[in-house]
This record gives C-alpha cells, structure tokens and sequence, in this order.
C-alpha cells in the first residue's frame, strides 16, 4: 500500500511550459520594455527592440487580442 501512497503524494502537473509559452512571455516582456523606450523617446533602444521582435519572429496577432 505504501507504493500507492507515493504516487499520491507527488502530484504532477499537466500544464508544463514548452518553448512556445516561454517564446510569447520573451515576446511580451520585450514589447513591455519597447513601450516603455517610446515613452522615454529612446530611439536607439526602440530599434534594438524591434529587432529583438523580428528576431523572435514578431506579433503575429494584433495587439489588444
């Protein structure tokens, strides 16, 4: 009974981040920090981070969906 008693006391979760999930939060956190250069007017950084944008293959859905 104790082998049963193990399997339940380490649940596993279904949910695992693959690279896709991890791709679209780099996606957004380099969108955050673009938002915020253009708010700064930082022209230089702005370009990096479109770059990093294209780079990781951009937004491919229109923002606000």
């Amino acid at each position: 009974m104790s082998g049963s008693r193990s399997a339940l006391a380490t649940p596993r979760c279904h949910l695992q981040a693959g690279p896709q999930v991890e791709g679209d939060h780099q996606l957004e956190k380099l969108q955050f920090a673009l938002a915020v250069a253009l708010t700064r007017q930082d022209a230089r950084r702005s370009a990096e981070l479109r770059e990093q944008i294209a780079a990781l293959g951009g937004n491919l859905e229109e923002p606000g969906t």
